[in-house]
């Protein structure tokens, strides 16, 4: 079956339709001759030559001689039926053959093709007739392969025609057969690639295809030689954009421009699947550097595709599902620094952040304070109005602290009813007078009050370091009872420690209140007590803090407050600058020469870097002649560290953008100076950016 529908066999059949097809035309035409009516004027032409030879004997009165040729005719020509001689009167008085049952005229004076009847005169007139019968025209049983007529020249023609065409175009096809340039070591080697491969010549016609390409489309080779290689079809890979053309990269090797390595294109095959393929093309070139075709290879990435999406979708859900941790981590993170009540810091948070403040000033010799605020008699407010009234106070009092303190501050909530200010670089006599305005906002109501029914204030204690190195417990411990000393002379009061301690005399108070409130001139047994006390608050909120992510709030390496402080003052700058009409600047600093050190000096060199930058940073801008013009006096400044290369620095209570400008340049001219690090100086590759 694969033999007979070969395409020998069916250019033959094609040939033999046509030339069949050309014979009919030319008949309809006229061109190829009647037979039938050369017949019929051929049997016209005997029919009058016998009658004259017949006539010529009559005359004469040789009726034998007329017998003789009559028979002699009748028996020499295979046409020829039988011969009869009638005179005028209708008596047949000669005759060959069985005249009688062979002549039937149609008509006595006419004559038809199969009967000839020629008349004979003599000098009376009209003697008699000629009657001569023939057989039917075409009616030779052997005619049709002896008479020459047109069945027989077509079937003839299309018996040999065929077999001389196939044999022809056996022979021609197997010289001109593209496949035929493949040698069949070649084409076995090639048949045994796993991946698809196509032979081309210079027009794109595949020449050769092996058999891993053949069983990818579903197609025989017979039918895939001699195509174009580019009328399959084809369509753009997922990853092309739609309105870009389709190129073949098998036509731009044809027409000598370099092909990409690898293009990857979709085919849809006869088995109607849509396969992707990785195609690579190498061109075949003559000695004299013509291109004659190329060779194109089909790697089949169908399978590693669908991979792929399914990777990238796997992907996608990752990143969605990092996307919700992230989010949820920073939920734990503000769970974990803020008070979930008033949004400020926790304790926990207070004391790292108050640790890092510290250690800062003692470096530098400057100055750190706390405020303890309670909230005076908050039982009774809970007692008449209840605990959800209680904690509008709570966060109303977290409120007035934030926004009265400065943009440095701390503001944590220490417990209870209890807050902590934590203040740097100002002492204890500065800090009271912020104290001070923030126990008249809250006595005033100024910010907010709930009715008028509801009016509450709170009491403060003040303690600085006084310059000196100090940890945050007895700062907060030293404030706590400047706090209670508030609350025994009458509350709603600021006090400062250094008062308490300096003073020869203490305010008498109340018996019953002596008794239940201890005061600064407790004995040593009540101060341990009050600092268990501390300890164990501290314990507890430690445990508390377990489940939770440890989220530090000062940076290891240099002991600058890290993000989180940085965001907090941020947040109290934005509220202190609307409050006071002022502007507030954010700088990102940017060290591109950190990664060059990491690199080639390694680790400890690129930390050690860090730390001189920050202490050149912190230098800078605390310096004395820092703030040298007008209107800028009171600017405070923050440091904080970010990420590896990363600073920012918070600007706040600037009355104007020109602060800022002079700031970056003593900054840029700071950072302009080499830095010594392991025996090599090393500039600075600093940018800044600015946020007002």
């Amino acid at each position: 079956m694969k033999a007979a529908m070969s395409p020998v066999f069916r250019l033959s059949i094609g040939l033999i339709l046509l030339t069949v097809s050309l014979l009919l035309v030319g008949d309809l035409l006229g061109f190829i001759p009647d037979q039938k009516h050369a017949e019929f004027t051929a049997r016209k032409a005997i029919a009058e030559s016998l009658a004259v030879q017949v006539s010529s004997n009559i005359a004469q009165g040789h009726m034998a001689s007329v017998t003789e040729t009559i028979h002699s005719l009748q028996e020499r020509s295979d046409s020829i039926l039988s011969v009869g001689l009638r005179t005028s009167d209708g008596h047949l008085i000669s005759n060959a053959g069985d005249h009688l049952s062979h002549w039937q005229p149609a008509d006595k004076e006419s004559s038809t093709p199969s009967h000839v009847q020629v008349p004979i005169h003599n000098q009376s007139g009209r003697w008699g007739a000629l009657e001569i019968s023939f057989k039917p025209l075409g009616g030779n049983t052997f005619g049709l392969f002896n008479g020459g007529s047109l069945v027989t020249i077509i079937l003839f023609i299309s018996l040999s025609g065929f077999v001389a065409y196939w044999v022809f175009l056996k022979r021609a096809l197997n010289e001109l057969d593209p496949s035929a340039v493949v040698p069949d070591r070649v084409r076995a080697a090639l048949d045994v690639l796993a991946e698809g491969l196509a032979m081309l010549d210079n027009k794109g016609r595949m020449v050769f295809v092996n058999e891993a390409f053949e069983s990818k489309l579903g197609q025989p080779a017979q039918t895939l030689v001699g195509k174009y290689l580019s009328d399959l079809e084809w369509e753009p890979s997922a990853n092309k954009d739609a309105g870009q053309p389709l190129i073949f990269p098998w036509k731009l090797a044809l027409e000598g421009i370099e092909a990409p390595h690898s293009s990857q294109l979709k085919l849809k095959t006869m088995l109607h699947e849509h396969l992707s393929f990785a195609i690579n093309v190498a061109p075949i070139k003559a000695p004299e550097g013509n291109i004659r075709g190329v060779v194109v290879t089909f790697d089949d990435v169908t399978e590693l595709e669908h991979k792929n999406n399914d990777l990238e979708r796997a992907l996608v859900r990752v990143q969605q599902s990092q996307r919700e941790i992230t989010r949820q981590n920073r939920e734990l993170q503000i769970l974990a620094t803020r008070d979930p009540l008033t949004g400020a810091l926790n304790r926990r948070s207070l004391f790292d952040g108050f640790t890092t403040l510290l250690g800062e000033a003692a470096d530098e010799g400057a100055s750190i304070s706390c405020i303890m605020v309670d909230i005076d008699h908050f039982k009774s407010v809970n007692d008449r109005f209840g605990h959800a009234t209680g904690d509008k106070v709570i966060k109303l009092l977290s409120r007035i602290l934030t926004e009265t303190s400065r943009t440095d501050d701390l503001v944590g909530r220490y417990g209870g009813e209890e807050f902590c200010v934590v203040l740097p670089g100002i002492d204890e006599e500065q800090t009271a007078v912020i104290a001070e305005r923030m126990r008249l906002a809250v006595h005033e109501g100024k910010i907010d009050q709930f009715t008028s029914a509801i009016r509450f204030t709170a009491s403060f204690g003040v303690s600085s370091n006084l310059g000196g190195s100090s940890t945050p417990s007895i700062l907060v411990d030293l404030a706590d009872k400047a706090l209670y000393h508030s609350k025994n002379c009458g509350r709603n009061r600021v006090t400062r420690w250094s008062q308490i301690q300096h003073s020869s005399t203490v305010n008498p108070l109340p018996e019953e209140t002596a008794k239940q409130i201890p005061t600064a001139d407790s004995n040593a047994e009540s101060s341990t007590d009050q600092q268990l006390k501390y300890r164990i608050e501290e314990l507890e909120a430690l445990i508390r803090s377990q489940s939770t992510h440890d989220v530090a709030s000062t940076d290891e390496a240099t002991g600058l407050p890290n993000r989180i402080v940085l965001i907090d003052r941020i947040k109290q700058g934005i509220v202190r600058s609307r409050r006071l009409n002022t502007r507030l600047a954010v700088l990102f600093i940017d060290i591109d020469t950190l990664q060059v050190i990491r690199n080639t000096l390694g680790d400890p060199a690129a930390e050690k870097l860090v730390k001189l930058v920050a202490g050149r940073l912190n230098k800078t801008l605390r310096s004395t002649d820092t703030v040298a013009i007008d209107g800028a006096t009171n600017i405070g400044v923050s440091v904080s560290r970010v990420s590896s290369g990363e600073f920012v620095v918070l600007l706040t209570d600037m009355q104007s953008e020109e602060s800022t400008t002079w700031i970056i340049q003593r900054m840029f001219a700071a950072m302009n100076e080499a830095v010594h690090i392991e025996s090599t100086d090393v500039f600075l590759d600093v940018r800044i950016g600015v946020s007002m």
